[in-house]
Order: structure tokens, then sequence, then C-alpha cells
């Protein structure tokens, strides 16, 4: 479900599932760049075991286009830049999708 071209990665199938790396790393600094479409809603998974959800059994940073109608009712901590169900981000400040 993922294609990659150059430093881009792309979901190119419907549900795209868990794109892992197989090494482990301890302390590390994450910096990324995304696109998400209209209605998009991914994540970037960090601490979890090889096993089980990254949203549920590790940690989640989301990734969400939070102006979609169909995300009005979330919890705080399931918008973008939160970490899924456990910590809200402290500002909004994603791009519209697309950009």
């Amino acid at each position: 479900a993922w294609k990659a071209d150059g430093e881009m990665i792309s979901c190119i199938a419907p549900g795209g599932g868990w794109l892992t790396s197989e090494k482990e790393y301890g302390d590390f600094e994450l910096r990324l760049e995304y696109r998400i479409g209209p209605g998009g809603n991914s994540g970037v998974g960090i601490r979890y075991p090889a096993q089980g959800d990254p949203a549920h059994v590790g940690m989640e940073i989301q990734i969400l286009d939070d102006a979609s109608p169909k995300y009005a009712n979330l919890k705080p901590a399931q918008y973008n830049g939160g970490i899924y169900y456990q910590s809200a981000a402290t500002q909004r400040v994603a791009k519209a999708p697309g950009e």
C-alpha cells in the first residue's frame, strides 16, 4: 500500500496499514513534512511494540484534516498534532489539506 519516490513516501491504497522500520531506536528527534487530502486521517507511531495498533499500545502522533465535518466531535487529543488519546496538541497549526 506504500510507494517510495525519492524523499516522498505515499500511501497509494485504501487503508494503508502500518509502515514500520525494522530497526529499534533509543532517543531520537523526528522531523517530517506531510500532506493529506480532504478528510484525511493518518499518524506517526512511536514507542510501540512490534505487535498491536500503535495508537493504542504505543503512541501515535495524529495527522488529521481537523476542518473536515466528519471529525467535528472528536476529543482534543484526537486532533492533528496530538498524541492520540493521550495529550492534545498545544497549538493547531496544520495547513489545509493538499498543502
